[in-house]
């Protein structure tokens, strides 16, 4: 089976707003970067609404997600300055329905319908690739797995550290397993043994307490009848574990014991 690329089946749209790896805005065929935003103010505060853009975010919890502990002297007055620019950013895309809204005591960033949104997208294309996975169809899965990981590698953010940052950026990390997991299991599958390998060896390199992909590796090994990677595998799984005083599963432990022995 050939597997092709479906980031072409990503919806084509009037608006498109990205935050992972870089903070910009396509409207049509303009691009607004990461230099048009108000400042590095102006773009934490855009990443949190963008993140946050299904509820009304209140004005203290956003005060402290863009500046934290070192808040302005008149920090309420400088948070309205720095909505404004936002608002004049808006007015310079001249789309319809992009706003941020005043509600009460908080503010939501409001998008126009059918905005294609790239955290979001990738979690949405995760959850179609799982449910093709599980009707076996690998062919479609491929494409929506490839694109939640090629969109959710991006770091939020990269040059800010924010404790709300450290969350999401968490979320996306566990984001990015399934999608490694998804095509590691797919290249297994299809008889890409090296790209199979590859992205085993990338789980392990983002979270080396990753059994599933020591339990891969194993059997990868295994079906291509090389028994020092068979042990190497193990081996590893064991190291790492030890650090925290713990032993593999008896899952690993059992596609261990299927490898030396031969059995399915």
């Amino acid at each position: 089976m050939t597997l092709g690329n479906s980031w072409g089946k990503v919806c084509t749209v009037l608006v498109r707003v990205y935050v992972c790896g870089r903070t910009c805005i396509e409207s049509g065929a303009r691009l607004f970067s990461e230099s048009t935003f108000p400042g590095r103010q102006g773009r934490l505060a855009w990443t949190y609404l963008v993140c946050e853009r299904h509820r009304a975010v209140p004005r203290a919890e956003l005060l402290e997600a863009i500046w934290g502990d070192d808040l302005p002297a008149a920090c309420d007055r400088a948070l309205s300055a720095l909505l404004s620019k936002i608002r004049a950013l808006f007015a310079q895309i001249g789309v319809a329905g992009c706003r941020v809204d005043t509600i009460g005591g908080g503010v939501r960033l409001a998008l126009p319908a059918g905005v294609w949104v790239d955290l979001e997208t990738a979690y949405a294309d995760m959850e179609r690739a799982d449910r093709l996975r599980r009707t076996n169809d690998l062919r479609s899965a491929y494409g929506w797995a490839l694109a939640t990981y090629m969109i959710a590698s991006q770091e939020l953010l990269p040059a800010e550290e924010r404790p709300w940052l450290v969350r999401k950026r968490s979320q996306i990390a566990a984001l990015v397993m399934r999608a490694i997991d998804a095509l590691a299991e797919i290249y297994d599958a299809t008889g890409n043994t090296e790209m199979a390998l590859q992205f085993c060896e990338e789980a392990i390199a983002r979270d080396p307490l990753h059994e599933i992909a020591y339990r891969r590796l194993i059997a990868l090994h295994a079906a291509a009848a090389n028994n020092a990677g068979v042990a190497s595998s193990y081996q590893r799984c064991l190291r790492a574990l030890d650090g925290l005083g713990c032993r593999p599963s008896n899952a690993t432990e059992d596609a261990y014991r299927r490898a030396l022995t031969g059995a399915p």
